[in-house]
Order: C-alpha cells, then structure tokens, then sequence
C-alpha cells in the first residue's frame, strides 16, 4: 500500500508522515493533532493525560522512562514541543515544578531525537512572555528585541528556548522556534481573560467578573495558530525564531464585547481587583513579517473565534479547520 499524499499549504503534493506532538491533550495540543492527522499524518500524541485516538500516549517528560519505550515508530519526519505548564506559579514547589517540566522535559526530549535515525525537525512552542515590556513605545515587538522576562513563566520558556539553540548551533538538531502570542478559540481554559469570560457567558453569568480590559493584546485563533506552527515545520528556517500571532492589535474589552455578542444577551462587566494583574503591560502587538515571508494569513475571522470559544463550552460541535 503506498503511502498517503497530503496537500501543504503552497498547493503542493507530499507523502504523509510521522510526527510526535507533545502537550498533544492540550488547547493548542489537540487541534494541532486533529489537523495533521486530517492531512493523512500519523501522530504520536504525549501528555500526562489519556487521549481518545489509538496512537496518543500517556508519559512524563520529566520522566523519559514513562514514555520513550511506547514512542518507537519508524521514520519521525518531525516533534512539535507544545507541553509544559503554562500560567505563573504562585508558590516554591509550582515554581520547582515548572522549571522540572520545561527544561528537565525538555533535555529528556532532546536527547530522545537525537538518537533517532530519522533526525527529526523540532517546533517549539514559546512564548511572547519572554519578552518582558515591549521595547518600543508603541507595543510592537519584533523578534529582534530584547528578551528580558519579568515573570517566571517567561524566565522558563527563554532558558527553554536557549537549550534547543545550544542544539542547532552544535549541529545536533534543525529546529523552528514559534513565539505565541494571545491563543483563543474553541476549547480555550479559563485562564485567560478571554476562556474566563467565555465560561462565565456559558454559565449564564449576567455580570462578567474580569480583570483589566483596557489592555490591547494579539489574539490569533488557535486554529490559524495551528497551521503556523504547521508552516514554521515545513518551510521555518533552522535556528530562527518567528512569531506566532494575527499582527492585529485589540482590546480585550473589544474581545469580550465579540463573546457577549455571541451569546446574543445583555450583560455589564465588571472589573475585580483580585483579577488585576500587576505585571500587565499596556500594549503588545506582534510584528509579524518573518511569518507572513513564509506565506501565512490568519483565516479565522475573529467573530467565528469567539462564537466558536462560546459554543464549544455550551458542549455544542465546532468546526477545528
């Protein structure tokens, strides 16, 4: 039987192949999954929690003999590096927790490829939280800046991506790096402003309890953000970092407004302090060009996102392309 044939996203025809999504039970995680494996992709799918299709796999990274052995399959043509904890720790051991899970999980996972025969690509999922205060005045950041973190999530996520440049510069690995900005979508948790809002809205909350919605952040469906991360695998160069976001800039309050109108009723926001994060900078956008070189545009209206994040709440069927 020969192989299926998958067409990418410049139109052209390719043999399907094997690839390893880790975090594969996650927001960004199961979309990622569910769209290689519609294109004809074999996925190895690695979280800590049990998935519903026969090729997802249950281990720690942290721990590489939990997973290595139920992960043999020949001819990984590629790994997108999604899991790790996501959020700022509050105490000493999520703090120990989080560095364990993304640098230990992450030099487990690296020293897994690099005694592949197949020599796999490596797409890592960063983050824009690396960064710190956008460097310029207008809150645009470019990849070029500066990265200086001032939470710890971002300390962790800028140290992750150093040790996977350590392995491109000794010419042990080709690897991408996507920093992701503002994920949103169907299936997003209530750990964000705009998965809190949603919840509150499915649960018929007639006053919404947020934090600052005066902020303007990139939202980017998590959808389009999965066919990036796609596009940085097939044509991302080695070593380079791209940005994984629209480019477009908005208020959450213009987004919750989105989510408010989905649901079709009427509701007053309001802001609670404890939801107020110190740390919120005013403004940050990304400066995606390097991205949109390689022939990306976001094509998830953002109406479509927050009615589709609504719904996909409310227990109702969205589409994940």
């Amino acid at each position: 039987m020969t192989a299926p044939e998958w067409e990418n996203r410049r139109g052209e025809r390719a043999v399907a192949g094997v690839f390893v999504v880790t975090g594969a039970q996650g927001f960004l995680g199961r979309v990622l999954s569910g769209m290689l494996r519609h294109q004809g992709h074999r996925v190895l799918g690695l979280d800590r929690l049990p998935g519903p299709h026969p090729d997802d796999r249950v281990g720690d990274l942290g721990e590489p003999e939990s997973w290595r052995s139920a992960m043999e399959a020949p001819g990984i043509r590629g790994v997108f590096h999604l899991a790790g904890r996501v959020g700022e720790p509050r105490d000493g051991d999520q703090r120990r927790a989080m560095l364990r899970d993304t640098l230990e999980g992450t030099l487990g996972l690296l020293e897994w490829i690099g005694g592949l025969e197949s020599r796999p690509r490596l797409v890592l999922a960063s983050s824009a939280a690396v960064y710190g205060v956008p460097a310029s005045g207008d809150g645009r950041v470019r990849e070029t800046d500066p990265v200086a973190p001032r939470l710890l999530y971002g300390v962790a996520k800028a140290a992750q991506e150093e040790i996977v440049r350590r392995e491109v510069r000794l010419g042990r690995l080709e690897a991408v790096i996507g920093r992701l900005f503002n994920v949103t979508g169907p299936g997003e948790g209530p750990g964000s402003v705009t998965g809190a809002a949603a919840l509150q809205l499915a649960q018929g909350a007639s006053v919404l309890r947020l934090g600052r919605t005066d902020t303007v952040r990139d939202f980017l469906d998590v959808r389009d953000a999965a066919r990036a991360l796609m596009l940085l695998m097939d044509r991302g160069p080695s070593g380079e970092v791209l940005h994984v976001a629209s480019g477009v800039g908005e208020s959450v309050g213009d987004r919750v407004r989105r989510l408010v109108r989905a649901s079709g009723r009427r509701v007053a926001v309001e802001t609670v302090p404890e939801r107020v994060r110190p740390e919120d900078v005013p403004v940050a956008v990304a400066d995606v060009s390097r991205l949109r070189a390689l022939g990306f545009r976001a094509e998830v209206d953002p109406d479509r996102s927050a009615a589709d994040l609504l719904a996909s709440l409310e227990g109702k069927e969205v589409s994940w392309t």
